[in-house]
């Protein structure tokens, strides 16, 4: 199942400590070996535009994602 979180939902779930707490806690996993894929970039000349990603896995915490963004295609776009 893939779930979309938005700024909606994320208000109020976590002080900002705890989120600091979290991402320590995922960079312990990923310096311990949790698997990553390294930034991945797909681009086009024409028209001109980049689609960048990033995804991993911490199994200690139990969770995988990731998030991926795009720019081009038009010069108001860029």
């Amino acid at each position: 199942m893939t779930l979309f979180l938005g700024s909606d939902e994320l208000a109020g779930l976590a002080t900002p400590a705890e989120y600091v707490d979290a991402v320590r806690e995922g960079y312990r996993q990923r310096g311990e070996g949790a698997p990553a894929r390294p930034r991945t970039r797909v681009t086009s000349g024409d028209p001109p535009g980049m689609l960048t990603g990033y995804t991993a896995v911490l199994p200690e915490t139990g969770a995988m994602g990731g998030y991926m963004y795009a720019a081009g295609f038009g010069a108001a776009d860029a």
